[in-house]
């Protein structure tokens, strides 16, 4: 069976159905192997969503369902005249937190983490099905352990325990993170998450997409911080805001003009995020280093740069910004101008105030015929 036919077959047996399929169960019943299915299931739930269709296939875990589309649940509730799902109270949703961020664990544990009696809200949602037992733990009493079901992972819109979506609840403590380290999806948004709790995410090394939008406690010296233990992950973000002495600046990371000119900013590798930039004026800021520039991915599109009045010795690291057209060097410590040879497209170069020779000028003019240089 090609994936056409599989997933045609799949469409069928989902909607007859009604409830979640096993996949492995799918692959068995079809002759066919597990890949084949997930590979038929991916190719539906895209033309789904796609197309805009009344219906959406979700994966949890292993087992996947079609389910009404979320834009049509109120419609779907009217239509079959049934009540809505009573909302979670913030008290229900610390204890399935709880139970999601230690799992197993047993009820006095999540009492010793509230501290407070949590008999009622444990049942009420052993009765919802988003918990249930999955054992007994060892100990004097054989206490039941709880975990999160598949009910959970469908309310809460996952499609494993390897993401975890807690977008718009208040997070006081983060510290169950660093248990995660299976987590590959994680979304913090509008948690109140901040610099402080970097330290419970550096270990979740399988991380591949992080939202903190709408935080403001996060600045751009944590995600710097971030970037370094996570460079693998894509952290997705507001505008960050950075710390300097005796001033704070926000940056929009999609802007094209930046002037940052004498606001004592020598540390250039909180730019490395944005990739929009035409023009950067970085003037009399006391910059000694600029090895941010020779990561060029994130530097393609300038053409436009102002280092004047800095502390500048090594002009290589800019050797990679081969769109400049317009160059500010005036007032550095540069005496060696070789690197700037391969700048083909510069038409304005100003080396005012540098201890550069009149040979490596005129080396440079020879090379760079249509650039006017100013020294």
């Amino acid at each position: 069976m090609d994936t056409e036919q599989i997933g045609s077959a799949l469409e069928a047996i989902l909607f007859a159905a009604g409830d979640s399929v096993e996949m492995s169960r799918v692959a068995k019943i079809l002759g066919v192997e597990s890949w084949e299915v997930r590979r038929a299931a991916e190719k539906l739930r895209s033309e789904y969503e796609e197309g805009r269709r009344g219906v959406r296939l979700v994966r949890m875990e292993e087992r996947i369902q079609l389910v009404t589309a979320p834009e049509h649940a109120e419609i779907v509730t009217r239509a079959l005249e049934k009540r809505p799902p009573a909302r979670l109270s913030p008290t229900a949703l610390e204890v399935l937190s709880i139970v999601a961020y230690y799992q197993p664990v047993t009820r006095a544990y999540i009492e010793q983490m509230r501290g407070a009696d949590s008999s009622y809200t444990v049942a009420m949602l052993t009765e919802r099905g988003l918990i249930a037992p999955c054992g007994r733990l060892e100990a004097p009493g054989r206490p039941v352990l709880f975990g999160t079901t598949e009910q959970f992972l469908r309310v809460m819109g996952l499609s494993s325990l390897q993401e975890l979506n807690l977008a718009g609840n208040s997070v006081s403590n983060y510290s169950g993170l660093s248990k995660l380290s299976s987590l590959t999806t994680l979304n913090l948004s509008s948690t109140g998450f901040s610099d402080a709790d970097i330290d419970q995410l550096i270990t979740l090394m399988q991380l591949r997409t992080l939202n903190v939008e709408n935080n403001a406690g996060f600045t751009g010296t944590g995600y710097d911080r971030l970037r370094q233990y996570l460079p693998g992950c894509n952290i997705v973000h507001s505008d960050l805001v950075y710390s300097i002495p005796a001033q704070t600046f926000t940056i929009q990371t999609d802007t094209t003009d930046l002037d940052l000119s004498d606001r004592g900013v020598s540390d250039l590798s909180f730019l490395m995020q944005m990739n929009n930039l035409n023009t950067l004026r970085m003037a009399g800021n006391g910059i000694s280093s600029i090895s941010p520039f020779q990561y060029t991915e994130s530097w393609r599109t300038l053409t436009v740069l102002d280092l004047s009045r800095n502390s500048i010795i090594d002009p290589t690291p800019l050797t990679g910004l081969v769109n400049l057209t317009s160059l500010d060097l005036s007032y550095n410590q540069i005496n060696n101008i070789m690197p700037l040879y391969v700048l083909r497209n510069l038409r304005e170069l100003n080396l005012t105030g540098n201890p550069v020779s009149d040979d490596q000028i005129r080396d440079l003019n020879s090379i760079l015929p249509y650039c006017f240089i100013i020294h």
